[in-house]
């Protein structure tokens, strides 16, 4: 019973600890992939190998051959997510899809995307008028991430309950469950009748 529980226990252990990527961008592997830097530094030693990439698009370009995506690369969550640090770009990259069009209003600046791709190269650019050379990739498969929920915060104008005015307040808070503050009675109160059954 003991054997049975901890191994268990290490399998869930095993699989917290490996990366699990969309179904569309799904490699075999990817704790094996090279990293971005280290194949932007050479690109054709690691020609025709697939790969898992993201970051946040900087552009779309559709012609009559396919689309092509400008990407920020971003280092990646276990998860395939990109981390939202710009800091750690380690460069940009194009991504070609044949014969495929992506809207540029449903892929738009600024939003988080991994890409799965065969390298292929690079190829010269510019950045604005610096000159620039690109790594590239043939996708085989993108993932657009939805934008993360962040937690409602609600403001309100309060005042306390002391016997002088005090100057309305706003604050932020988060939403707790109300909470019942108990308020003196004077003695000359009499507290509410309670129904009796006669016998």
């Amino acid at each position: 019973m003991l054997r049975s529980l901890s191994s268990l226990l290490l399998s869930a252990l095993l699989l917290t600890g490996c990366a699990t990527y969309p179904k569309a961008i799904q490699l075999e592997n990817p704790e094996a992939q090279p990293g971005f830097a280290e194949v932007k530094k050479d690109p054709a030693a690691f020609d025709g190998q697939t790969v898992v990439f993201g970051g946040h698009i900087v552009a779309v370009r559709n012609t009559e051959q396919g689309s092509t995506i400008e990407v920020l690369q971003m280092p990646l969550f276990d998860s395939g997510r990109p981390k939202g640090v710009k800091k750690a770009s380690q460069g940009r990259f194009l991504v070609d899809f044949k014969d495929e069009l992506l809207d540029p209003e449903i892929y738009a600046q600024g939003e988080s995307i991994s890409v799965r791709g065969v390298i292929r190269g690079e190829q010269p650019g510019k950045i604005g008028e610096a000159p620039y050379t690109y790594l590239i990739l043939e996708g085989t498969g993108l993932y657009l991430w939805p934008e993360k929920k962040k937690p409602d915060v609600h403001y309100v104008i309060g005042m306390d309950y002391y016997p002088f005015y005090r100057p309305a307040y706003s604050y932020p808070y988060r939403y707790y469950p109300s909470r019942t503050y108990p308020h003196a009675t004077s003695s000359s109160q009499s507290a509410p009748a309670e129904k009796s059954s006669k016998n």
